[in-house]
């Protein structure tokens, strides 16, 4: 079991180490997806607390006022937030002159 937070194992080896991917998981909220060679069908290990994070994403999402309200929020975020690329623009009395 390496120390990686997502991983992709072979579903004969997830059964051998269970215990240590129940353990991993739950203390590092992190994922591992279990395969069955020679199919393309998988499934993914989550911790309890990423389920109930997405689900709760979701409510949200599909709540068309909530939705509304993250997308005041972030609009508010990135209007005062100065988005432009590039040095800084000297401010007047920094002994700077303009370009």
């Amino acid at each position: 079991m390496t120390d990686e937070i997502f991983q992709i194992l072979e579903v004969s080896d997830a059964q051998r180490s269970l215990s240590a991917l129940h353990e991993h998981v739950a203390a590092r909220c992190g994922r591992v997806q279990i395969v069955r060679p020679g199919s393309g069908d998988s499934c993914v290990l989550i911790s309890k607390g990423e389920l109930d994070a997405l689900e709760h994403a979701l409510e949200i999402l599909s709540d068309g006022d909530s939705f509304r309200i993250l997308c005041t929020g972030i609009s508010q975020i990135a209007a005062t937030t100065d988005t432009r690329v590039g040095p800084p623009s000297p401010v007047a009395g920094d002994g700077v002159a303009p370009a």
